[in-house]
């Protein structure tokens, strides 16, 4: 699932939605598609939004290289959890103390800060832990560029993906996981595809062009 959103000349928010069981390259082509569709070549400003997976990443270098790419907040804050929570175990007094600190730098913008101290701790802690603190250390400063949350926020972006999010139950959830609901992929597929073709109001446009049988 992908969620295109936008601005309209009245400052409403306008959500178009693109969902496909395909793997992540085909799916790429129509996200790139359906951004077009919904203006992203006239765009003066365009911003990626996502988790950083790496599928995510390549679909978004090879579809949107001029977008301005940011990492979800709650995912970044989630792994600094999963760390804590190694560290300290978890729903400890030490774990939040040691999350919402490095939480505010992350912030903040911080991020040089977050990264040495990552590595300080690195040094004087072995096993688990140390595994724990070497991963967050690399998610962190791979994804330095992607985390300047700061600066983001000053230019109002949204560093959060809760549309996308929202509509994986909005759209496909809501429709498709139903009590005692058992599709085949065929099935599945034709309505998600009519599901889609509601919620972004192109329902009488589809039948116009694809009138049913008498």
């Amino acid at each position: 699932m992908g969620a295109i959103y936008w601005e309209n000349d009245r400052q409403e928010r306008v959500s178009h939605y693109v969902g496909r069981f395909v793997n992540s390259e085909v799916f790429g082509w129509h996200l790139w598609l359906g951004a077009c569709q919904c203006g992203l070549r006239e765009a003066q400003e365009v911003v990626f939004l996502g988790d950083g997976a790496p599928w995510i990443r390549h679909e978004r270098h090879r579809h949107f290289g001029r977008a301005t790419f940011i990492i979800d907040w709650y995912h970044a804050s989630e792994h600094l959890w999963d760390c804590g929570k190694v560290l300290f175990s978890e729903g400890s007094q030490a774990t939040e103390e040691w999350v919402k600190l490095r939480e505010s730098w992350l912030w903040e913008g911080y991020t040089k800060r977050l990264i040495d101290d990552l590595a300080q701790q690195i040094k004087v802690h072995r096993g688990r832990k140390r595994q724990a603190l070497a991963q967050l250390h690399k998610y962190i400063k791979d994804n330095e560029e992607e985390m300047r949350y700061d600066v983001f926020r000053g230019q109002g972006y949204d560093i959060g993906s809760g549309v996308v999010e929202g509509c994986c139950k909005h759209v496909v959830g809501k429709r498709l996981k139903q009590s005692g609901m058992i599709w085949s992929r065929t099935g599945s597929s034709a309505t998600l595809a009519l599901r889609i073709t509601w919620l972004n109001q192109q329902w009488d446009r589809l039948w116009s062009e694809k009138p049913l049988a008498a």
